[in-house]
């Protein structure tokens, strides 16, 4: 295969956000089969684990309630880190050697499992503090803290974004990536919240799109009724479908965004890139 650095000595340009989204529908479509794949390796799965963990839910104890809620939770957002993790080396192993090897990508992941697991933790106690205003007993108190904490969350979020990539392309730990990527947002933050929020918008109208079938048919389909056998499956194949569609574009995106953050900061390019990431040019 012709040497992917030479062929594109310089894929990884300042982008603008126009340019980014087109790149990331340029990968998405050029490799559609390799990233829905290398998505549905772990989302199948993961939608089949929730599903059954949260069937266990409600009825019982508040205690046993919580308990599977919580697993279910740390569950879905565990398997979508570990299937970002695979994505990020999927676009970088693209870039180098035009290809897109699996198993590579989620040894790749494994490697930083243990991080992202602390990630994963880190994740759910953010999202753990919208339940703070549960305590307080003032109505209008309430509302003025949840919308403090969600907009205190929100930026941490932006803050903790390009942490997958870290661990994934630069090899740090956890409390390493966290840091790395708060160094750089921290003067792009507006810039990569707005990108964000667009990937986000675009992401929800694919995930809208690809469910109105599954929708028609629950509407079409005798014993679809909320509850039975038919709607729990179609309830499952309406997410795994969603998951596996709009995920790598979401993936996709974060990862070029993460890229064009280290473009503008350090001259990054495919060379610095192939040389982090261990993988040599096809």
């Amino acid at each position: 295969m012709e040497n992917q650095l030479e062929k594109h000595p310089s894929p990884l340009p300042p982008r603008n956000l126009a340019e980014l989204l087109d790149e990331t529908f340029f990968i998405f479509g050029r490799h559609l089969k390799g990233f829905m794949l290398l998505v549905a390796v772990v989302q199948l799965p993961v939608s089949v684990a929730t599903l059954v963990i949260l069937e266990y839910a409600g009825g019982g104890s508040f205690i046993w309630d919580a308990a599977t809620l919580t697993a279910a939770f740390l569950l879905g957002v565990f398997g979508s880190l570990f299937a970002y993790g695979a994505a990020v080396f999927a676009v970088g192993q693209q870039y180098v050697t035009g290809e897109i090897v699996i198993r590579s990508c989620y040894t790749k992941a494994w490697w930083r499992v243990r991080s992202l697991w602390v990630l994963t933790l880190a994740v759910a106690a953010a999202s753990a503090i919208f339940l703070v205003p549960l305590s307080v007993s003032d109505r209008s108190a309430v509302l003025m803290l949840a919308l403090l904490l969600m907009l205190g969350s929100i930026a941490l979020f932006i803050y903790w974004s390009m942490s997958v990539q870290a661990m994934i392309v630069e090899g740090r730990m956890a409390i390493g990536a966290l840091k790395r990527s708060a160094a750089l947002v921290l003067r792009n933050w507006w810039r990569v919240f707005g990108i964000t929020l667009v990937l986000g918008l675009v992401g929800f109208g694919l995930a809208v799109l690809v469910s109105i079938p599954f929708f028609l048919i629950a509407l079409g389909v005798p014993g679809a009724a909320q509850g039975s056998l038919v709607s729990v499956a179609l309830l499952l194949i309406a997410d795994s479908a969603v998951r596996i569609t709009v995920l790598p574009l979401l993936f996709i995106g974060g990862t070029l965004l993460y890229y064009d953050l280290r473009v503008r900061n350090e001259e990054y390019d495919v060379a610095t890139l192939s040389r982090e990431m261990g993988i040599a040019a096809a």
